[in-house]
């Protein structure tokens, strides 16, 4: 299964001396089945076209231009093509970096989700004119757990409709495991957590060349690894 991992960590260019795919890559390949992986790999692979299709239509409707919309459709392609389950702050980060790049104002948030269904769970994304933007709420959770469509300009792609999930939810318990570690650290500090990812700063500009910008991966470490997630809960005392 580590063949599925270093096939992309290769499309990307990453270190190509590193001897082992990083973190986002090995939550998949050493955490799901063969069976679960085919089954999320054929289910979301089915419904991208769909997905980009819907969020095509509101490409313009958030930010400047579609910039917002280029940077999500290389991301859900990348969080898909892979995938890498449960990387939302790794991708949420990716794209605040991509998107303030490239001279797009953005905010990038870490809080709690519910969804439609009722689930909720502590998560990261990316808000632009206050819309929401986040790939990674379509396969959130280590071993491939189909938690919803993803969602561009605050649009359901399930639906092409308005989302129906609540970005504001707060359960009052605070957040856990990677969401606690992740919360109050820049972007520098959080590449070198245990859950994080070192190869932050190469991954986002392998996929802004994807986009036809090129850019030095330093130099992103240097603009913007003392960033900061806006925190949408209110922690405990104590936390």
């Amino acid at each position: 299964m580590h063949a599925i991992a270093e096939r992309r960590v290769t499309q990307l260019g990453i270190s190509s001396g590193y001897t082992n795919p990083p973190v986002i890559y090995l939550r998949i390949t050493m955490k799901l089945t063969e069976n679960n992986l085919h089954y999320v790999l054929s289910r979301g692979q089915s419904e991208l076209q769909r997905w980009l299709a819907f969020a095509s239509d509101h490409r313009n409707e958030c930010g400047k231009g579609d910039l917002a919309y280029q940077v999500f459709e290389v991301m859900l392609k990348a969080v898909w093509e892979e995938p890498f389950p449960g990387a939302c702050h790794d991708t949420s980060a990716v794209m605040y970096v991509m998107l303030t790049e490239l001279g797009q104002s953005a905010e990038l948030c870490i809080g709690q989700v519910k969804t439609p269904s009722g689930r909720y769970l502590d998560h990261s994304w990316i808000e632009v004119d206050r819309k929401v933007i986040d790939a990674a709420i379509s396969l959130p959770q280590i071993g491939g757990v189909l938690c919803s469509s993803p969602i561009f300009a605050s649009i359901d792609l399930g639906s092409n409709d308005q989302m129906e999930h609540d970005y504001a939810f707060d359960d009052g318990k605070g957040f856990t495991d990677n969401a606690l570690a992740t919360y109050g650290v820049s972007l520098d500090e959080f590449t070198r957590l245990p859950g994080g990812s070192e190869h932050l700063w190469q991954i986002a500009a392998n996929l802004m060349n994807e986009i036809g910008t090129a850019v030095d991966p330093a130099d992103l470490a240097i603009k913007y690894g003392g960033n900061m997630r806006s925190v949408r809960i209110r922690m405990p005392k104590g936390r």
